[in-house]
């Protein structure tokens, strides 16, 4: 909540000024007041480990309703602030060069973070060109339906190249069970079980194609052993199965 900053009161007025006004009711204002105020409540529920991005999405009601309290925190300030204050109500250009030293400085760290993953080369960031275009061919070799089993971190960027749906994806928020579902992937991909046990894991989540690349680290050979799996793309580093039914 620190990091909405002045937002947040200019929110409020601007909850008040459509109270004063009569407006508060109407539905267009009342579903921004009302997601703000719920957005506010579940932040602070300790058993929900979403507070980021519950915080994230609370910014674009606060947005709204502090835009509409704006003028009247203005026009306080130009009758009763202090010079400072009076002075910068009325300069567009200095009140906006103070906003962006108070609130951009959050948007400086993120690109400075950024930068520094880029020029470490950190394997998030950056991946080998055979495995993106392996990625990328799933769209060809898969139909919209398919479901596709490869390493968690692979699986970041499947659904976005792709739009097809993975096992184990971004941690938590998108996949349920995630921490049980690595320790499935890695078993799987590891070669841990029998080779009827892996076609039914696979047959429980409904996978349709594989993912063998860098960064799902299969033992040599060992997927092509298992008769159920049929390989229809292969770039010498990463490879695609399809799993027969």
């Amino acid at each position: 909540l620190p990091s909405l900053g002045a937002l947040l009161p200019a929110a409020a007025v601007g909850v008040g000024r459509l109270q004063r006004q009569l407006q508060l009711g109407q539905p267009r204002w009342l579903l921004l007041v009302t997601w703000a105020a719920v957005q506010i409540v579940l932040i602070f529920v300790p058993w929900i480990p979403y507070q980021r991005r519950m915080v994230t999405s609370l910014t674009l009601p606060v947005i709204a309703l502090a835009v509409y309290g704006w003028p009247a925190v203005a026009g306080w300030i130009a009758r009763r602030g202090p010079r400072f204050g009076r002075a910068l109500a009325g300069n567009t250009l200095a009140a906006c060069a103070l906003a962006f030293a108070l609130f951009g400085v959050s948007n400086l760290v993120n690109l400075a973070n950024d930068l520094a993953l880029m020029q470490q080369r950190h394997p998030l960031v950056f991946w080998p060109t055979p495995q993106v275009e392996a990625i990328a061919a799933l769209r060809q070799y898969t139909d919209a339906s398919a479901v596709v089993l490869a390493h968690p971190f692979t699986s970041y960027l499947i659904p976005g190249f792709t739009g097809r749906r993975v096992v184990a994806g971004h941690q938590d928020v998108e996949t349920l069970g995630y921490e049980r579902k690595v320790l499935e992937v890695a078993w799987f991909y590891q070669g841990l079980g029998s080779p009827t046990l892996r076609q039914q894991w696979l047959q429980r989540y409904g996978v349709t194609h594989v993912f063998a690349g860098p960064r799902e680290n299969v033992p040599a050979g060992s997927l092509e052993t298992l008769p159920f799996l049929t390989p229809v793309y292969d770039t010498g580093t990463a490879k695609i199965y399809r799993v027969v039914r």
